[in-house]
């Protein structure tokens, strides 16, 4: 039974045009919505599909505030059993602070005698272009666990 961990980030839609934010840092998606990149809905769905293969349950995590629970809810509609809210502000969390956070929850997850079995990630973010998090993780001393 594999306990899977499956991580997502709420980008904007990439079905509109962007419009960049005043201080040109980032993209305001007020009028474009949100939702998961590509990348996660695929390990989304492999998540689910290894659950499924070996009886065991997938858990959806992703860290933001209050609107990112959507994200969850879409994972969790297509076969994730559990979910993992972080609350935060993505855009006071860099890449390895992101890596940070999931670290804890896997290890407290590994302190109750049942860990994860696999972590999976998007390879890249898809509003940012970051590809970090997952090297950063896997670097971490939660690699180890």
């Amino acid at each position: 039974m594999a306990e899977v961990l499956v991580c997502v980030k709420r980008v904007p839609q990439a079905t509109t045009e962007p419009v960049i934010t005043a201080d040109g840092l980032g993209i305001d998606a007020t009028m474009t919505g949100s939702t998961m990149s590509p990348h996660e809905e695929c390990a989304v769905e492999l998540a689910t599909q290894i659950a499924d293969a070996t009886g065991g349950s997938a858990t959806v995590l992703t860290l933001g505030g209050a609107e990112s629970v959507d994200q969850l809810r879409d994972a969790l509609s297509v076969g994730v059993t559990a979910a993992v809210h972080i609350e935060a502000d993505p855009a006071a969390f860099g890449p390895a602070d992101v890596a940070r956070a999931i670290a804890e929850v896997v290890r407290a997850k590994a302190a109750t005698g049942a860990p994860y079995d696999v972590v999976l990630l998007g390879n890249d973010a898809a509003d940012t272009g970051d590809f970090q998090v997952g090297c950063l993780l896997y670097t971490s001393d939660a690699a180890d666990e």
